[in-house]
C-alpha cells in the first residue's frame, strides 16, 4: 500500500466521478511508492467501487484515456493478469489544476 500514492488520489477535485476514484485509490492501495506493480482483478475492483465487472473496464478505459493509469504488460506472460501503473506526474497535474480553478 502506497500513502504517497493515495494522497495525491485523494488530492484531485472535480476530475473524477465516484466510481472512478474509488477505483484509484483501491489500485493505489496495491501500488508501491512509485505507482508501480498494479495488478488489478476487476472483480476486487467492481467489489471495492460497488458496480460490476463491465463498468469496471469502462471506468478503467476512462482513466487511461485521462493519463493516470498505463498498462504495462501481462504479468507471467500473455496469460497472466494484466499489470499497470499511475502515472504520479499526470496525477500531480491533475491536483494542481484543481488547485488553481
Amino acid at each position: 500500500m502506497s500513502v504517497r500514492v493515495q494522497t495525491l488520489v485523494w488530492a484531485v477535485n472535480g476530475r473524477f466521478n465516484t466510481e472512478e476514484k474509488l477505483l484509484l485509490l483501491k489500485l493505489a492501495d496495491h501500488a508501491d511508492d512509485d505507482g508501480g506493480s498494479i495488478f488489478p482483478g476487476n472483480t476486487s475492483l467492481a467489489e471495492a467501487a460497488e458496480v460490476c465487472e463491465r463498468s469496471v473496464q469502462s471506468y478503467l478505459r476512462s482513466l487511461e484515456k485521462l493519463g493516470v493509469l498505463v498498462w504495462v504488460a501481462n504479468a507471467g506472460g500473455d496469460r497472466g493478469s494484466r499489470r499497470c501503473r499511475l502515472d504520479l506526474a499526470q496525477l500531480k497535474a491533475l491536483a494542481a489544476s484543481g488547485r488553481q480553478s
